[in-house]
């Protein structure tokens, strides 16, 4: 793959994202089965069956973009007894397949040591029996329950899978659509996380998601895309409602999926999406490649105020980067918006953006690897020329 295409990743201004997302979701949804089949021969067992034939852009597009896949990935990073994972891991990589339209059919029964995350619904572990077939998907979970999904798939929407009689369905503008997950996955794989989900008023956080897309798809239809490609779930967190603070994350093997706070304003709504999904695209190019150099040192982050991997400054730098960029468009139209509170985020933003900047500028050259410079240069080439940073 040619590195002169990284760019793109950088903001929504330097090209066709969306053509390298495609060809990036597909290349690594094809190595982790890959990785998968490896590990039967070694275990000497049958392979998952995936047609590879139907894991190519054109066919699948970015839809492997997806949890139910980086879920397999946490598995074979978490170096445990192999054989007794197989099972699972089989069982999960199946049905990543199937879910993402790169398997025709679904017959899975496993024996899960780890929860099993359908659409954003966490199964906890146990014997599991998976059938899919078309637009249905029937999950039996060890205690005897069946649950069913089915797929929705709008006109030229990428298709969602939603749990009957479940209501989870996020309109995102007129060109995207997620769900709301549960996030309960975050405590089994990282016992340290937060437990922060939120599970007040869906319809409240529903509309909080909607009137957002909506503003971002009418004043900043560039961003809009660049949100609406990769975003496939959301779990929503507990706000701050004394403070009015946020808080938003996301995870390299976590694919598609965003955390949020609710209640939020819709600025603060517009901002933990442009910057979550920012996000996102920085971790499809890390999944297949190194940002910064080996052994490359530790650097002040004015986000965490003190020395961080360079690594997670140069992620920060990019997702606030774009994020005061996308401040410039609410500026030009901020019909619907508090000035007030939009003057408060440009001048935040922007100064979390100078110092993130001097932060990384003495290590550009000897640490960032070619893909880390693909995205920071023309990220701050354009913050300098529209006059949002100084050269």
């Amino acid at each position: 793959m040619k590195q002169t295409s990284f760019p793109v990743f950088s903001s929504p201004f330097e090209g066709d994202f969306l053509t390298l997302a495609e060809s990036l979701a597909c290349r690594q949804f094809a190595g982790t089965v890959d990785q998968v089949n490896q590990l039967a021969k070694r275990l000497n067992v049958t392979e998952v069956p995936v047609n590879m034939e139907a894991v190519t852009p054109e066919a699948l597009g970015a839809r492997s973009w997806r949890p139910e896949t980086g879920f397999v990935q946490m598995a074979l990073k978490a170096k445990k007894d192999e054989a007794e994972e197989w099972s699972w891991i089989a069982g999960q990589m199946a049905l990543a397949a199937f879910v993402c339209g790169a398997a025709p059919s679904l017959d899975v029964e496993m024996v899960a040591h780890h929860p099993t995350t359908v659409a954003g619904h966490s199964f906890e572990a146990g014997n599991l029996i998976l059938k899919g077939e078309g637009d249905k998907l029937l999950l039996r979970s060890g205690d005897g329950q069946d649950h069913t999904f089915t797929l929705y798939n709008g006109d030229e929407n990428p298709p969602v899978w939603l749990l009957e009689p479940e209501q989870d369905l996020i309109p995102l503008g007129s060109a995207g659509r997620c769900v709301r997950a549960d996030g309960q996955w975050v405590e089994h794989w990282n016992a340290d996380a937060p437990k922060d989900v939120y599970n007040g008023s869906f319809e409240s956080f529903r509309r909080q998601i909607i009137d957002a897309a909506d503003v971002l798809e009418r004043c900043a239809p560039v961003y809009y895309v660049w949100v609406a490609t990769l975003l496939r779930e959301l779990v929503p967190l507990r706000g701050d409602t004394l403070g009015g603070g946020t808080s938003s994350r996301s995870f390299l093997f976590c694919p598609g999926q965003i955390h949020f706070s609710t209640p939020a304003t819709l600025l603060q709504t517009v901002n933990m999406m442009v910057h979550e999904c920012s996000h996102q695209f920085f971790h499809m190019l890390q999944w297949s490649m190194a940002m910064v150099k080996e052994g490359a040192p530790e650097v002040f982050s004015v986000l965490k105020n003190t020395s961080r991997p360079l690594d997670k400054v140069l992620l920060g730098f990019h997702a606030f980067a774009n994020m005061r960029l996308a401040l410039g468009f609410l500026r030009a139209n901020p019909e619907g918006l508090e000035l007030k509170e939009l003057a408060d985020h440009e001048r935040d933003v922007s100064s979390i953006v100078g110092s993130l900047d001097s932060s990384l500028q003495p290590f550009v050259d000897d640490y960032l690897e070619p893909a880390g410079k693909a995205l920071y240069a023309p990220l701050r080439a354009k913050l300098v020329g529209a006059e949002l940073l100084a050269a």
